[in-house]
């Protein structure tokens, strides 16, 4: 009687196991990231082993919309105010100062 609940352990010859090493990340769900895509910072909103699911702009910041998107966990930085470059009046500023 084969239904007795016990587990019975196979070989499998066909599947080999590869050693991959994968670079860990360090981001948190709710951590703020730089993608090259936009300026404007995305929002760690998801966590697998090497990609991030980040939520956003994904326009460039021409439609002003709010959309989520897995990116390899490599494509992403942590997001630095400090290097943010933005225009008013058509004059690139970084930091409250304007650049020349």
């Amino acid at each position: 009687m084969l239904n007795s609940g016990l587990f019975i352990p196979c070989v499998v010859s066909s599947m080999t196991i590869s050693n991959k090493i994968y670079k860990m990340h360090n981001f948190k769900l709710k951590d703020e990231v730089y993608h090259p895509i936009d300026a404007a910072p995305f929002i760690v909103v998801g966590i697998r082993e090497t990609t991030i699911e980040i939520q956003g702009d994904w326009s460039g910041g021409t439609h002003n919309v709010n959309q989520k998107g897995w990116v390899n966990h490599t494509e992403i930085k942590p997001y630095d105010k400090t290097k943010v470059k933005y225009y008013v009046k058509g004059k690139p500023y970084m930091n409250g100062l304007p650049l020349t």
